[in-house]
């Protein structure tokens, strides 16, 4: 494989985190609250599904984007170590004070994985998407060149 050029490609890798939320802006009151948010108004919890993509070149020595147990490893600290069984609004930093919609969420996920994703000389490998399910059926995303210092911000 070395000497061989390996196109651009881009992996992905699934974590899994549960964690609670209320939506309520503390500037409303309780009416107003409850018709911009509905049942989330009150605390309630999700199965959170995220997936972590990352782009870059393969590296033809190891015939590998990056390893997929450094990228294992990143999501169990920054995703499980931080917001797994968590009041995400009360408890993760970075929310705290903000309504942890799914946007606000994958937002702060992107801020945490994104520095520890980002290859260096040969492998200059990126985090280039996340995304994030709430539910089976709903899910936000954010790739670099949305995210904040991305290619368009």
């Amino acid at each position: 494989m070395e000497g061989q050029n390996l196109p651009v490609m881009t992996m992905t890798r699934r974590a899994a985190f549960s964690a609670a939320h209320r939506y309520h802006n503390p500037a409303w009151d309780a009416a107003r609250n409850d018709a911009a948010f509905g049942d989330c108004t009150r605390v309630h919890g999700h199965n959170y599904v995220l997936e972590a993509s990352v782009t870059g070149p393969v590296d033809p020595r190891t015939g590998m984007l990056m390893s997929i147990a450094d990228l294992k490893n990143i999501l169990a600290e920054e995703v499980g170590g931080v917001f797994d069984h968590r009041q995400l609004e009360v408890e993760v930093p970075e929310l705290r004070g903000r309504i942890p919609t799914s946007e606000n969420v994958v937002h702060s996920l992107w801020g945490r994985i994104a520095p520890r994703v980002a290859g260096t000389g040969e492998g200059c490998y990126r985090l280039s998407r996340l995304r994030l399910f709430e539910t089976e059926s709903f899910f936000v995303e954010i790739g670099d060149e949305d995210s904040p210092g991305g290619r368009n911000g």
